[in-house]
């Protein structure tokens, strides 16, 4: 299967409700949380969004902040702060149906090779425990850092030339 042409562009107010479609997309947390209404869930899924959002805008107002499209159309986000010599993913997320298509690949090697041009390092966190992420990140040539909290740090370095 080729990966999707896609493109990206930075975000607009207009994608609020979209970004928390996707937010909530990610949750699939929630379904352990049988007591709470669709309803309750769908609040929980704003709140959590409004907090991050709010979050990464505070501290992190250097960042590129982006949606990815295909065909026009939103299908993930992408953000990512150029700091302390290295671009750290802050967040990668698609849509359910744009999963494993090589999306998220293709960001990331475009990255990898941006910093490699420029000697730097990526850098970003990932949930620790019983996360395909973590593999992905691992084939890419990550190299798995400090454990904080839930986060595991991973890492990626430009080869040296020899």
């Amino acid at each position: 299967m080729s990966t999707p042409a896609f493109t990206l562009r930075p975000i607009v107010s207009g994608d609020t409700p979209f970004l928390q479609q996707l937010y909530a997309s990610t949750r699939d947390d929630l379904a352990l949380v049988p007591h709470w209404t669709e309803q309750q869930k769908q609040l929980f899924c704003h709140m959590q969004f409004s907090a991050q959002h709010h979050h990464y805008m505070q501290h992190f107002p250097h960042a590129s902040y982006s949606v990815v499209e295909v065909g026009g159309q939103p299908v993930g986000r992408w953000y990512v702060d150029p700091r302390d010599g290295a671009l750290h993913v802050l967040d990668v997320a698609l849509l359910p149906a744009w999963r494993r298509r090589g999306i998220g690949g293709q960001l990331m090697r475009g990255l990898m090779d941006t910093a490699a041009a420029n000697g730097m390092r990526v850098s970003l966190y990932v949930y620790a425990e019983g996360n395909p992420a973590r593999r992905f990140y691992r084939r890419l040539g990550f190299v798995e850092g400090k454990l904080d909290g839930m986060h595991m740090f991973m890492d990626w370095a430009p080869q040296e030339k020899e």
